[in-house]
């Protein structure tokens, strides 16, 4: 009886070796693919025309070797009458551009848009504002206030015609936009501003003046949650 029980248990267990070499064997179900997007705002605006162009454009993969061609671009209008500066904000899954402004087309708004993992993108609202004339950088950041607590922050860097020089403007929660918003704060400036980014709390604006370079803020962002009315 113990051979008979013997010469079962050796075809199962060479069928069990066997199955567990095949799982170990098989390739990945899918390849990973890492996302390179390149987001472009174009100024293309024409008063009265029937149809709106289109002025975000996205180069999906933005890593290669050579672009695809314009016409098999992926585009959005985002409504803004002249789009000038972009920011992605990859932490926030959004997209934030101003308009160009100029003579005959008024249009002093920031447009909020939602960015999906396949990098589509759908209108969220805007941030309309007078005094975004002359917008020159955006930045959206995420500063933690506790353990499980955290703000975000849209900061716009403007020269309007009316100032010698530019202010950063700061807006808690963008992408609860509507229309017009008064910012949180106000940071006037004594210099001619341009891009603006930002690496953890610091700030960092480029100064277009006679002495250019990059004007660094340390911790300025910590400010708007230690900051009551203005900074």
């Amino acid at each position: 009886m113990r051979k008979i029980l013997f010469l079962y248990l050796i075809p199962a267990l060479l069928i069990s070796v066997i199955s567990c070499q095949r799982d170990d064997d098989e390739p990945p179900a899918r390849e990973i693919k890492d996302i390179s997007r390149l987001y472009i705002s174009t100024s293309d605006y024409q008063i009265g025309a029937s149809e709106n162009l289109n002025n975000i454009y996205v180069i999906d993969q933005a890593d290669e070797d050579s672009f695809p061609s314009v016409d098999s671009l992926y585009s959005y209008n985002s409504g803004a009458k002249g789009a000038r500066t972009i920011h992605f904000a990859p932490n926030g899954g959004m997209i934030f551009q101003s308009s160009l402004n100029t003579p005959g087309t008024n249009d002093t708004s920031i447009y909020v848009m939602n960015v999906n993992i396949r990098g589509d993108i759908s209108s969220r609202g805007k941030i309309s504002n007078r005094r975004f004339d002359n917008v020159r950088g955006l930045y959206y950041t995420v500063v933690n206030v506790g353990v499980s607590l955290s703000n975000d922050y849209l900061l716009a860097t403007n020269k309007s015609n009316r100032d010698a020089n530019g202010n950063m403007y700061v807006f808690l929660r963008p992408q609860n936009s509507g229309a017009f918003r008064v910012p949180s704060f106000r940071l006037p400036l004594n210099f001619v501003p341009w891009g603006l980014t930002g690496y953890e709390k610091d700030v960092f604006v480029v100064n277009t003046g006679t002495e250019g370079g990059v004007e660094v803020y340390k911790d300025l962002t910590q400010k708007f949650i230690d900051s009551q009315d203005t900074l």
